[in-house]
């Protein structure tokens, strides 16, 4: 389920608010008046996706999407005027914020923006989540395997590392490969 933060004063937030109901309603919905409560909003918790309707009451947008993109992982939608568009959508391709024209606020490009910039989201953390768990486990069974290697062969750090690497080359697969196989025939050997 998907929390969304949108920043909007008066009658926008409710209309913002009612789309968003209406083409994802199982989205969890928080709104800000202006830039300074949504900071405070975001510093409290995370959110999956912030709506910044420009222009802000209490400052600049282009600083409240710096502050998303710098502090959060968040996706931003910028609804922006139409004379206004060209000015934000340089900023939002700085960010990789999202700009939509906002009037007329039509329902398939809105609802379109959203599901693509929260489907991008939801890639690029899927991307980054499992490469640095599985980089820090592989490092783990490198070192296991190096201590293997000191305790029963009595090699040094640089010897054992030598030899995973040269095991690795030899037989065409990745270092970790090569410890995984170590310490599995150590880990045989010492239950004997």
């Amino acid at each position: 389920m998907d929390s969304v933060l949108i920043v909007s004063g008066g009658k926008a937030s409710q209309t913002i608010s009612a789309l968003i109901d209406e083409l994802y309603p199982d989205w969890v919905q928080s709104a800000a008046l202006g830039g300074k409560e949504a900071k405070s909003l975001l510093s409290a918790r995370s959110f999956d996706m912030v709506v910044i309707n420009c222009p802000l009451s209490d400052g600049s947008a282009d600083e409240l999407i710096s502050y998303v993109c710098e502090c959060s992982d968040a996706g931003v939608v910028l609804l922006v005027p139409p004379e206004e568009l060209e000015k934000y959508s340089a900023a939002a391709a700085f960010t990789g914020a999202a700009a939509v024209r906002k009037q007329p606020l039509g329902k398939a490009a809105f609802g379109y923006t959203l599901g693509l910039v929260s489907g991008l989201r939801k890639r690029l953390l899927g991307l980054s989540a499992p490469s640095s768990d599985r980089t820090a486990e592989e490092l783990k069974n490198i070192g296991r395997a190096k201590l293997a290697l000191m305790h029963y062969l009595k090699f040094t750090e640089q010897q054992a590392h030598r030899y995973l690497e040269k095991q690795a080359m030899d037989l065409r697969i990745p270092i970790s490969e090569a410890a995984l196989r170590v310490i599995k025939m150590y880990d045989m050997e010492a239950r004997n």
